[in-house]
């Protein structure tokens, strides 16, 4: 059985060229969902989610160095936090998108559930030519194989 009854209309795209205050909105629009970025020719090259965002929230150092980074000095206040989001708000968001390969209608149902149990919840689907056709995520395939029981 392949990815293709399971996939969804994409709920928002970004454009690499848009900010991330756009992609902030974006991504709390779409219930904190991660969305396909687009190039300029359409092909899927990221994504950006709630898992970008809260790297923001961090400085490098910490992303670099993992679970072994003290972040003690950084304020938990929201306006603190709200502070970091907005020195990157103009930033392009191709500059903080993770790299994503995305896969197509015909991958298999077996392949797309070993990429979500490997994090990859959200999978966009495209065509021959990279270009967004939707989304393939845990919820689509996951509630109607529930529901047919």
């Amino acid at each position: 059985m392949t990815c293709a009854p399971y996939v969804v209309p994409a709920s928002a795209v970004l454009r690499c060229d848009d900010s991330v205050a756009k992609a902030m909105s974006l991504v709390a629009a779409s219930c904190f969902a991660p969305l396909p970025v687009l190039s300029a020719e359409g092909r899927v090259v990221g994504l950006f989610g709630p898992r970008e965002l809260a790297r923001l929230l961090l400085p490098t150092g910490a992303r670099l160095a993992g679970g072994n980074f003290t972040l003690g000095f950084l304020s938990e206040q929201p306006e603190g936090l709200r502070e970091r989001l907005a020195s990157v708000a103009g930033d392009d968001v191709a500059r903080h998108m993770a790299p994503h390969t995305p896969i197509r209608a015909e991958t298999s149902l077996h392949e797309a559930l070993r990429r979500m149990h490997h994090g990859a919840t959200y999978q966009s689907v495209v065509d021959d030519q990279g270009r967004l056709v939707g989304m393939l995520t845990a919820a689509s395939v996951l509630t109607t194989l529930v529901e047919e029981r």
